[in-house]
Order: structure tokens, then C-alpha cells, then sequence
């Protein structure tokens, strides 16, 4: 059919798309980001750039469908898209940023239909005529907190070139996710996948599936989702130490948080066999840097 391309979704995909329909309605895969602009601001070229950002990017076009238990992703030549500006600078000053917070935690909240799109939401909240805050929301199905600070550079590159006319520096995109899901589906085959599953199936047979960490609280029959990330920084010495001590080792300061991470676990629940899951990289969505 004209005005759209029909692909195979991705394994990353596919666990979401089930997850849509085993909790259909939920938030919980929801990716929110934030950001402050202080200074004059052209809403008008801002709403160019999410548009052209549209239509670089393949996944911003992308919504699904399920046909028959298989899943497929849908990219539409085109997308209408707007940008809400939502003004409360009539708010008391020492208010404004909570009712910002309040908005973004809200469009944050609701949750997407996947077979529509698009997939992403934003909003413009002007707090001042020099104080604005942009919200973005995209579903994970689409995205992954890579993607998201590769598209805030783009949305930089793109906005400095048409509200001041300073020439975005970004090249062609050689390939799109599609292209992935599909090279994935090609060389993951059932038969690859089964002897992989095995191998892990095996060297994890008899490895406890609980921590035993210490709670503060039972955990709840059904999921919730409420929750809540902490975020702290290093201080730059102590991240030169660690990479030091991590060169000196002959490991990568991720091993070597890792292990850190690990030794923690050890030391509130006593178990010395731990068992770390990390998602590799062909499974994560994200959107193509260069």
C-alpha cells in the first residue's frame, strides 16, 4: 500500500509488543525526558526541527500491528505531528517549576496505542518569555535512553541551523532500524536461537533466581510499577581513580563498577553465586548515530 512499508519487528520488539498485550494501557514503557531551555526561544523552528526529526528518523514513523501472533512494524511515509505549548507564566514564580514537573509527569503517564502513531508525544511549557521546558515522551517499543540523548543532539544541531542558521552537521543515515529488525530476523534464525538458548540453559541450571535482598516492604502481588530512579554523579577525581584502577587491572571501568556492583549484592544477602543480567546491544532499540 502506498504511504506505508510493512517490516518484521525485532526480538526487543516482539517482547514489547507481547508485553502491550499482556498489560494493555500501561505507562510503564514509557520514556521520559526533560529538558531546560533558558533563553529566547523560537517555538516555530523548534517545531521544524521535531519535524524534520520525523522524518530522518524511520522509528519515529513506526507504529505495529499483530497479525495471525506475529508482530510487525508499520512505517508510515509520513507523520502529522504538532507541538503543544502549554503557558503558565502566569503561575506564581516559586510554583512554576512544580507545575512544570507536574505536567511532564502527567503526559509521562499516558500511555500509547501502539497500532497508532506516532509513538512519541512532546510538550512546550513556557514558564517565562526566556524560560521554556521541552517534554518528550516516546514509547520504548520505538526508543532507549541512547536513542533519546542522540535525538536531544539532533534536536541541537537542527534548531541552532534554522533559528540562527548555523549548518547541522549531521550526515545521511546509511541504515534504519528497520534494516536491523530485518537483519536480525535473517541471521537469528529458530535454529541458532535454540542452540544459544541451550547453552544458557544449561550454564545457569541450578543458579538461585532470587537475591534475598534485605526489603523494607513485601513486594506486592501484582506489579505495580511504582517506582522511582535515583541518579547521582562520581565526582571527577574519584572517576579518574576508578578508571586508573580499572587500567591497572586490565578491565574497562564497566567490569570494574560490575564487580563493585556485584560485591554489594554479596554483602547484603551473603549469596556468593550472583547472577547478572545484562541486555546485549542487538536486542536494544536505538536509533542510528551516524
Amino acid at each position: 500500500m502506498s504511504g506505508r512499508h510493512i517490516f518484521p519487528v525485532s526480538f526487543a520488539q516482539q517482547r514489547l509488543l507481547f508485553l502491550d498485550q499482556f498489560e494493555p494501557g500501561t505507562s510503564a514503557y514509557n520514556l521520559t525526558r526533560v529538558i531546560r531551555v533558558v533563553g529566547p526561544l523560537d517555538s516555530r523552528a523548534l517545531t521544524q526541527t521535531l519535524n524534520r526529526l520525523v522524518i530522518r528518523h524511520a522509528s519515529l514513523r513506526t507504529r505495529f500491528v499483530v497479525e495471525a501472533d506475529d508482530g510487525y512494524q508499520i512505517v508510515d511515509d509520513s507523520v502529522e505531528f504538532q507541538l503543544p505549548v502549554m503557558d503558565i507564566s502566569q503561575f506564581p514564580q516559586p510554583d512554576r517549576e512544580g507545575e512544570a514537573l507536574r505536567l511532564a509527569k502527567e503526559l509521562g503517564h499516558k500511555s500509547f496505542d501502539l497500532t497508532l502513531g506516532p509513538l512519541f508525544r512532546s510538550l512546550l511549557i513556557r514558564l517565562g518569555s526566556a524560560d521554556h521546558v521541552l517534554v518528550l515522551v516516546m514509547h520504548h517499543i520505538i526508543t532507549d535512553g541512547w536513542s533519546m540523548s542522540i535525538l536531544f543532539d539532533e534536536i541541537g544541531e537542527i534548531y541552532a541551523e534554522l533559528a540562527h542558521g548555523k549548518p547541522a552537521k549531521l550526515p545521511e543515515l546509511s541504515i534504519q532500524y528497520p534494516d536491523f529488525a530485518q537483519w536480525q530476523r535473517k541471521h537469528f534464525t529458530a535454529e541458532y536461537l535454540k542452540h544459544h538458548v541451550a547453552y544458557w540453559t544449561n550454564k545457569l541450571r541450578g543458579h538461585p533466581d532470587f537475591t534475598g535482598l534485605p526489603i523494607d516492604r513485601p513486594r506486592p502481588a501484582v506489579q505495580s510499577h511504582e517506582g522511582a530512579t535515583e541518579i547521582f554523579k562520581i565526582g571527577e577525581q574519584v572517576a579518574g581513580e576508578l578508571a586508573q584502577v580499572a587500567e591497572q587491572n586490565g578491565a574497562t571501568l564497566f567490569m570494574l563498577l560490575l564487580a563493585a556492583w556485584q560485591t554489594l549484592i554479596w554483602r547484603y544477602t551473603g549469596s556468593e553465586d550472583v547472577v547478572i543480567v545484562r541486555r546485549l546491544l542487538p536486542g536494544m532499540m536505538r536509533l542510528s548515530k551516524r
